[in-house]
């Protein structure tokens, strides 16, 4: 069986609905998506660009600041 689990604060975390045994014998295989975390999820750009484009933006006027008493 093979099971992704991810790690927190040195803690690993199960998937939802993954159970074992108390004395149940696990082998980790460290491995990953090849990319690290800070960057982008891959297919991020081409999932989100251009999701707007052809909408119209307007910024609606935001009227005058107030006068302030001169110290």
């Amino acid at each position: 069986m093979s099971i992704t689990a991810i790690v927190e604060n040195d803690t690993i975390r199960l998937p939802a609905g993954i159970h074992l045994p108390d004395g149940t014998a696990v082998r980790l295989d460290i491995g990953g998506t090849g990319e690290p975390a800070s960057q982008w999820p891959a297919g991020y750009f081409e999932r989100t660009a251009g999701v707007l484009a052809g909408e119209r933006m307007e910024r609606p006027a935001q009227g005058d600041s107030p006068v302030r008493e001169v110290w």
